[in-house]
């Protein structure tokens, strides 16, 4: 394994997954990130010994650098992403590998068809794909929850898409504190899927983010939670709904609503973290602990 090399772009999560994995295998790994990716998750993913190259550029500018060159140097290029023939096994294997997190909430329900909402965060829309095939696989067609994308207002790939019937890159500028969900195009392997499975599209502003982080590390009186920007779209349209009776109704919200968030991140930058929450990922994991004696 000390003569193989995997590569990946990111915009911080994915890379450093495989980082981890290669450094437990021994493998060598090359990591590709955009201009927006933060210093502290390319520190992140340097930790575990990758080496990480900064292009020009939005995210689909470094997976086709990062495909490329894994192409010309014979490199394990390991992406969520597929292209329009999606003929390479790599990004189904990587959507079924998301499937464990389903396999871990299914085991953490009650009873799953008691499910009315599942709420998941967009990106290419690979991790929601295969949030909800998990789960439609385990209640049948029949007996489906409404299936729930969020996104950043500014990469909406995946609500253009619906809007459109095809899959349509997003327009927006795609600065958000979203960071991993910043892309313009969705994956052909996601959409097929989820112009399947998902009912609704909610594209939402940094500042609903925002709020959301801070409700969850506060905890009002339960288990405060460490959610980071990417994880907290779900949530954030929970708590807008709660206060918005237009978004409520077309959501099909009501008392007798039983939902599902998928968080997915947590403080992957510490110190962004902190900045937008008020208090450090430690201080909330600490109260966290005095909540569960």
């Amino acid at each position: 394994t000390e003569r193989v090399t995997v590569c990946v772009a990111t915009d911080g999560n994915q890379g450093r997954g495989l980082a981890h994995a290669a450094a437990t295998f021994h493998c060598r790994c090359v990591v590709y990130i955009h201009g927006h990716v933060s210093p502290g998750r390319k520190e992140a993913m340097e930790t575990y010994g990758a080496i990480v190259i900064r292009i020009d550029g939005e995210y689909e500018a470094s997976v086709k650098r990062a495909k490329e060159d894994g192409r010309m140097n014979g490199w394990h290029f390991v992406s969520s992403t597929s292209w329009t023939d999606f003929q390479d096994p790599l990004p189904r294997h990587v959507m079924n590998a998301y499937m464990v997190m389903v396999e871990e909430a299914i085991a953490a329900v009650p009873d799953l068809s008691k499910i009315t909402h599942v709420f998941m965060q967009g990106g290419v829309g690979s991790i929601a794909a295969a949030v909800f095939m998990g789960i439609a696989l385990r209640l049948g067609e029949q007996n489906l929850p409404r299936f729930v994308m969020v996104e950043p207002s500014e990469a909406d790939c995946l609500y253009q898409s619906a809007s459109t019937g095809v899959p349509t890159p997003s327009s927006g500028t795609l600065h958000t504190i979203m960071a991993g969900l910043a892309c313009r195009e969705v994956s052909p392997a996601a959409w097929k899927l989820l112009e399947w499975l998902c009912t609704d599209y909610v594209a939402i502003p940094d500042a609903w983010a925002v709020d959301a982080m801070k409700a969850l590390a506060d905890g009002n009186n339960d288990t405060p939670i460490v959610c980071g920007e990417s994880a907290a779209g779900g949530y954030a349209t929970v708590l807008k709904a709660a206060s918005d009776p237009e978004l409520k109704a077309k959501l099909g919200l009501d008392e007798n609503s039983q939902i599902l968030l998928f968080g997915c991140e947590g403080a992957t930058d510490p110190e962004i973290y902190q900045k937008l929450v008020g208090v450090s990922a430690t201080e909330v994991f600490e109260r966290q602990k005095q909540s569960a004696l």
